[in-house]
């Protein structure tokens, strides 16, 4: 039983110590492993944190360049494209702290901005009321100077005709006193014939008859002298009553017309030293008419003669003045249709500006109210963007704080997770001829990313004669579970880099879309900067406009008072020659 039993220990130990041999070359040869695998881990660490550095800074050059790019309305337009197109940050939500604390940031800054353009438009809606309220109590003012025209113009228009018929009257007065001094003239003419008539008779009379009968023709030539003298007392009464009218008229015309040119007084002086004349020598010939002798006679009669022969020329000289006021007539007629044409056109043309004027003021109106309904519109724009700004802030610290949360479970869950490695088990079998029994543990992956091992337990073939052949297949199956064990480390490991490359891939994959859409806003933007800088274009424009309206109408005003001014003047001229006419036209 010693030697058996000294034998079989021999044995035990000789397996033992070959198994034990054994393990401390699998031991080395796993510490080998898994040293490379953590040197391996360690690289594939550090390529990963550079390439979430490398990422960061990707993100903060995004982040930065969507920041300064025209951050208000860059941001609102980002917001509405981000609310429009669903889920494009939802793709990015909860993986970068700082993105997040940068977009609050931008967004902050977007709403300041907002704030500061709401007041300027608020400011230019103020504006704007202001230009409205100063152009409508310019366009009432210019209505009422507008309607006081018109009615001036009424006003001239209803003198103008008045003064028509007053001319029209007074011309007929002149025609009418025209024919009165013809007709006159025409008598007087007549008598004057007469007389000479009867004197050529009594000078062939005396010259025809010798000296036997001159008693005869005395008494003849003294009956014929009373003839005469009776028709010359009827002749100087009707003269007289002539010359008294005459005086009538002359006192009237001089009552009318003080006004009369020097011609026209020299001539109704001449007249008068005429009827002056004519009437001492109607005096003279009524106390020396029985008196006088025919000597005396006959230098009366040619004193009578000369006497019409002036009266003849002041008849001639008042033809003349006629015919000079008939021609004065004439042209005031001229002037008068000249002057009716030039304030026919003046009117027209008058109208015709306000017309453009009018329809000037209401363009203007219409491009005030279409740039009133334009700044609704953005007011409400701006009002819709500050509800989304609102909702994308709930919805960024809502994400904020569940990205917080899976992070701190992420590295809670990672910390309490140890790394295990794999480890055999054995049992070591006693039994009657030295046998020894291996144990098989196979390594498995979990879903946490450690490394579990599953023993198996093989029963041992104890035989006295079989000791080699069970070492060599124990050697085998060491070499079995070592190489089982390497395959499953590799396949860890791989799917881990699999993992950690398609983790990398998205996070491409993710900045390349956030890059693609901080292009399209950043495209969005510029054409709503385009749109907004047109529109500030178009109301400094109007502005202009207004101004130059303003000035216009300043001008036409100007102009309107100065043509005014130029027809009063006018009628006032034109009065002043109608009533030099007037005092001409007797004479």
């Amino acid at each position: 039983m010693t030697g058996v039993s000294v034998e079989e220990l021999a044995q035990k130990h000789q397996a033992l110590f070959q198994e034990y041999s054994s393990l401390k070359a699998r031991h080395t040869v796993l510490k080998k492993a898994v040293k490379k695998e953590r040197m391996d881990n360690a690289s594939l660490q550090d390529n990963v944190k550079e390439k979430e550095k490398e990422l960061r800074k990707l993100q903060g050059q995004l982040d930065i360049l969507a920041f300064h790019n025209e951050r208000l309305s860059k941001r609102i337009e980002a917001v509405q494209e981000i609310e429009t197109k669903g889920s494009h940050f939802s793709l990015l939500g909860g993986t970068i702290k700082k993105e997040l604390e940068k977009s609050t940031q931008a967004l902050d800054a977007a709403n300041t901005d907002l704030a500061r353009k709401i007041e300027e438009n608020e400011d230019l809606h103020a504006e704007l009321s202001e230009i409205n309220h100063v152009y409508t109590d310019n366009l009432n003012k210019l209505y009422v100077q507008i309607a006081a025209l018109e009615k001036r113009i009424e006003d001239l228009q209803d003198e103008r005709s008045l003064l028509q018929s007053e001319t029209s009257s007074q011309s007929s007065v002149l025609v009418k006193e025209k024919d009165d001094l013809t007709r006159e003239i025409s008598r007087l003419q007549d008598d004057l014939s007469s007389k000479l008539q009867l004197l050529d008779e009594y000078q062939q009379h005396t010259a025809s008859n010798d000296g036997a009968a001159t008693d005869l023709t005395v008494t003849q030539l003294k009956s014929a002298l009373e003839d005469q003298a009776i028709t010359a007392d009827q002749q100087i009464k009707a003269l007289e009553n002539d010359i008294k009218g005459l005086e009538d008229t002359i006192m009237h015309l001089k009552s009318e017309h003080l006004a009369t040119s020097e011609a026209a007084n020299e001539k109704t002086k001449r007249l008068e030293k005429q009827m002056v004349s004519t009437e001492t020598l109607i005096t003279e010939l009524r106390s020396q008419q029985r008196l006088d002798s025919d000597s005396a006679t006959e230098t009366r009669i040619e004193a009578l003669e000369k006497d019409l022969l002036n009266l003849q020329q002041s008849t001639e000289s008042l033809r003349a003045a006629n015919d000079t006021l008939e021609l004065e007539k004439a042209a005031l007629v001229k002037d008068n249709t000249s002057l009716r044409e030039d304030t026919t056109g003046i009117i027209d043309r008058l109208t015709e500006e306000v017309r453009k004027k009018k329809e000037l003021l209401d363009t203007m109106e219409q491009k005030i109210v279409y740039l009133e309904k334009q700044l609704e519109e953005q007011q409400q724009q701006i009002s819709l963007l500050q509800e989304h700004v609102a909702s994308y802030e709930n919805a960024l610290t809502t994400k904020d704080s569940d990205a917080q949360l899976g992070h701190d479970n992420s590295t809670h869950e990672d910390e309490h997770q140890p790394f295990v490695y794999p480890a055999p088990t054995e049992e070591l079998a006693h039994g009657g001829g030295g046998s020894g029994d291996d144990d098989h543990s196979d390594v498995a992956t979990s879903s946490n990313g450690t490394l579990s091992e599953a023993p198996k337990t093989n029963k041992a073939n104890t035989s006295g004669d079989g000791g080699d052949n069970n070492q060599t297949q124990d050697g085998l199956n060491m070499e079995t579970i070592i190489q089982d064990r390497e395959n499953k480390l590799k396949q860890y490991y791989e799917s881990r880099v699999n993992q950690l490359t398609e983790k990398l891939q998205v996070a491409d994959s993710k900045a390349k879309r956030f890059a693609d859409l901080v292009g399209s806003l950043k495209d969005k933007l510029i054409e709503e900067n385009e749109t907004k800088q047109g529109l500030c274009k178009e109301i400094v424009k109007l502005k202009e406009e207004v101004v130059k309206a303003k000035e216009s109408l300043s001008t036409t005003e100007s102009k309107y008072q100065e043509q005014l001014d130029m027809l009063t003047e006018y009628t006032t001229s034109l009065q002043m020659e109608v009533s030099k006419a007037q005092t001409r036209s007797p004479t």
